[in-house]
């Protein structure tokens, strides 16, 4: 991506831009003023926590309708002017959770109302909660109870193809979990930290399982080798937040596993 720099006067600005050229491989742009600079980045991370929480209404609502959000996103996209996210289990890291209360203050302070960022962080909040209440309806149906259910979870990083558990929305779905009376075996390859409810390998979070959440993808996962079918027990119901087993749903139907995907 671009960098973009700004300084105290010109003279600085002309100097920082010299200097980010000869470390930096990609284009340096030069704003007039530094609070350019800084409300630029704000508002491209409140933008993404916006587009976030507008698709996850159309991914309820497409549930609802019986449609595939995936495919309507990838055919809504091929419009030049729309760039639609993907749903997932929330939004995490530091960057995009924060974005909207480093402009809250100072918004409250000029007397300008940010309702919408407002209503669109309050709901990104709540998901964690909303995807443990959808596990909790599949387990229902299945005649099962959230408290007591052994629930297989593939991925605690923040996002997929990650190693930063640092506000991360899965880490946020297993405390819930966990409160609510499951027992949780959560597989990541990837992110180095250790947590009680870590297991050693993938098999270990899908077998014997009442359910299994796939809230990131990781590298040595991502294709789901057709031998881990084998050791998900039939009755199994997986809810798939990173559309991992997309063109498998007549696979898992083989093996008597059910299937939601969001």
């Amino acid at each position: 991506m671009p960098t973009i720099v700004a300084g105290i006067n010109e003279e600085s600005a002309k100097r920082a831009k010299e200097l980010l050229e000869v470390v930096c491989k990609t284009d340096v742009i030069v704003a007039s003023d530094m609070k350019i600079v800084e409300t630029s980045k704000v508002f491209e991370n409140v933008q993404r926590d916006v587009n976030i929480a507008m698709v996850q209404e159309f991914a309820r609502f497409t549930e609802a309708l019986g449609i595939d959000i995936y495919e309507v996103i990838k055919v809504a996209n091929t419009h030049k002017r729309v760039n639609l996210l993907t749903p997932g289990p929330g939004v995490g890291g530091y960057c995009i959770p924060n974005a909207y209360h480093y402009l809250e203050p100072k918004a409250r302070e000029l007397n300008v109302d940010l309702d919408l960022l407002k209503l669109a962080r309050m709901k990104n909040s709540n998901l964690p909660n909303i995807m443990v209440n959808m596990l909790e309806t599949m387990l229902l149906k299945e005649g099962k109870t959230l408290e007591g259910a052994k629930v297989g979870i593939l991925g605690i990083a923040m996002k997929d193809y990650s190693n930063d558990d640092r506000i991360s929305p899965p880490i946020e779905i297993i405390k819930i979990l966990e409160r609510r009376g499951a027992l949780v075996s959560a597989y990541d390859s990837a992110v180095p930290t250790e947590y009680d409810f870590k297991v050693g390998n993938i098999v270990d979070a899908l077998k014997d399982k009442d359910a299994i959440m796939v809230l990131a993808k990781q590298s040595d996962y991502d294709n789901f080798d057709e031998k881990y079918f084998e050791v998900i027990n039939r009755g199994t119901v997986i809810l798939d937040t990173r559309n991992l087993f997309d063109g498998k749903e007549e696979k898992l139907n083989q093996y008597g596993i059910k299937l939601m995907k969001i």
